[in-house]
């Protein structure tokens, strides 16, 4: 079991991505492959403004047949976001053997980029303003009902009790910049971090 030698996160992690030559960032939500079985964890990166999410995994091929593809894009659908999910293929030294196909799943849940079997590389253009687009004409996340999340998911935190939810509307919209990304799918040797490579931000128009 995973949970005999790897430890659960304590709280969300939302990460900016500076733009070259601009002052604004793109914010890029972190979680990893088992996270994708909770919904309610992107929905919170997601109110507090992720425009990315990224699942680095190592999810295995008995589930990831079924499961992988379907679950990267319902969190895509439900939070009108791009997903970048770089997952490990083949064999590993534990005897499990992981499913690959690293995706790039757009908004409106379209795999732009998909890796056949075994080491491989899948790149796609995000289109930011295209989100922005989609997400005023699909105003689904505006539309949803905070006041019933903050009555039915407070958590505990160290210190205190907080909830997932914060009263703010980050879907104003705003200039937007591009983002290329390209990820790499590695065997299960390989470490985790290196997954997911990031290798440059263009923006289109000035902040």
């Amino acid at each position: 079991r995973e949970s005999a030698t790897r430890a659960p996160g304590d709280r969300a992690v939302l990460a900016s991505l500076t733009v070259p030559g601009s002052r604004s960032a793109v914010p890029l939500g972190l979680s990893i492959c088992y996270d994708l079985r909770f919904p309610e964890l992107y929905r919170h990166l997601a109110v507090q403004g992720a425009r990315i999410l990224a699942v680095p995994s190592a999810f295995t091929a008995r589930t990831g047949r079924e499961h992988w593809l379907a679950l990267l894009k319902a969190r895509a659908i439900e939070n009108l976001a791009y997903v970048v999910a770089a997952n490990q293929f083949g064999s590993g030294g534990e005897g499990i053997d992981t499913y690959g196909r690293s995706a790039i799943i757009d908004p409106w849940g379209t795999a732009l980029a998909l890796c056949p079997d075994g080491e491989g590389w899948a790149s796609a253009v995000l289109d930011l303003e295209r989100q922005e687009t989609i997400r005023r004409g699909f105003p689904a996340l505006r539309h949803m009902r905070m006041d019933l999340f903050l009555k039915a998911a407070p958590i505990e935190k160290k210190g205190g009790t907080g909830t997932w939810f914060a009263s703010v509307d980050p879907w104003s919209p705003r200039p937007v910049p591009q983002a290329f990304y390209v990820i790499k799918q590695l065997p299960p040797k390989s470490d985790p971090q290196a997954l997911l490579l990031l290798l440059r931000l263009d923006h289109t128009k000035s902040l």
